[in-house]
């Protein structure tokens, strides 16, 4: 007679749902969930099949931001707290989630100016630049559920882009849209105004423009653009330059030309000093400047102010 121990011993126990083995009577019970970024995960927020969070294209908060972890799909946490994208590999998803998948679309929550987002060159551009959070609250797009980003196959025709990365401001008060409300962790944090630290920064931005026209890049600023470059915190400066548009861009266009390559910084004939990044100091003398040598300067055309 066999024993009931030793009949037992010989069968094979029937797995449960808690159990780490294979179940073979309900395949349904080894099915992993699928992340929220899978292909065929809907958008997190309209919960449409043609686009994902990232490609929705209006505001889901009053402030005219989108929020959410764009690379994720989820509204659960900001791509600044993202426990799947930090350091290098969060900054190296910044300028596809939130500069070429936001092109005319609101920006996606992050805490700096979309302005201050690099490209993966290391340039600071106005290519691909989302809306305003103004101008998406003022339009947003009709039948979101429906829209197809550019970026994913859909026709860049039917993008309304904001006028303003067109205009001669495009580069003033950098800073100004920052966005307050975006959720952060201690990694980040504004840099104080006043501190150096924070002058190298805006300085660093303004070279790099400033480098794009010397060498030609495509991703390069009007002149005007660049003469008009300025920090969110100019706005609280009293305005003391009376000088036209025109008298602005002869002084850089000056600049440009009679910049050596030995030192690397710009060369104002007529500056007496400099800062430290190689710009001619500040001059803030209301009134018009002394006038060029004839033929030295020739008014330039609309045309001449495009990228």
């Amino acid at each position: 007679m066999v024993s009931k121990r030793h009949h037992m011993r010989g069968r094979q126990a029937r797995p449960t749902r808690t159990d780490n083995r294979i179940c073979a009577h309900n395949p349904k019970h080894n099915a992993k969930p699928k992340p929220t970024n899978h292909p065929d995960a809907p958008c997190a927020e309209c919960g449409s099949l043609v686009h994902q969070l990232g490609g929705h294209p209006n505001a889901n908060t009053p402030y005219g931001y989108l929020k959410g972890c764009l690379p994720c799909n989820t509204k659960d946490h900001s791509i600044s707290t993202c426990p799947r994208y930090r350091g290098s590999a969060r900054r190296r998803q910044l300028f596809y989630w939130y500069r070429t998948m936001r092109e005319g679309l609101c920006p996606g929550e992050w805490h700096e100016d979309p302005r201050e987002i690099a490209n993966m060159s290391g340039l600071y551009t106005l290519q691909h630049m989302p809306r305003r959070p103004d101008f998406a609250l003022q339009y947003p797009y009709e039948h979101p559920e429906a829209f197809q980003p550019p970026a994913k196959g859909g026709d860049p025709e039917e993008l309304r882009r904001d006028p303003y990365w067109m205009s001669d401001k495009a580069w003033e008060y950098v800073g100004m849209f920052t966005n307050l409300e975006a959720r952060t962790n201690s990694d980040f944090r504004r840099l104080d105004p006043e501190s150096i630290e924070y002058l190298e920064y805006i300085e660093d931005i303004r070279e790099n423009l400033r480098g794009q026209i010397v060498d030609g890049q495509s991703s390069k600023p009007t002149l005007l653009q660049l003469c008009n470059f300025s920090d969110v915190y100019d706005m609280l400066k009293p305005v003391t330059d009376n000088r036209t548009s025109d008298e602005r861009i002869y002084d850089w266009e000056i600049d440009l030309n009679f910049s050596p390559a030995s030192i690397g910084g710009l060369c104002h004939p007529r500056a007496e000093s400099y800062d430290q990044s190689g710009f001619p100091a500040r001059d803030d003398t209301p009134g018009p400047k002394p006038p060029s040598a004839p033929g030295s300067y020739t008014q330039p055309t609309q045309s001449g102010f495009d990228a």
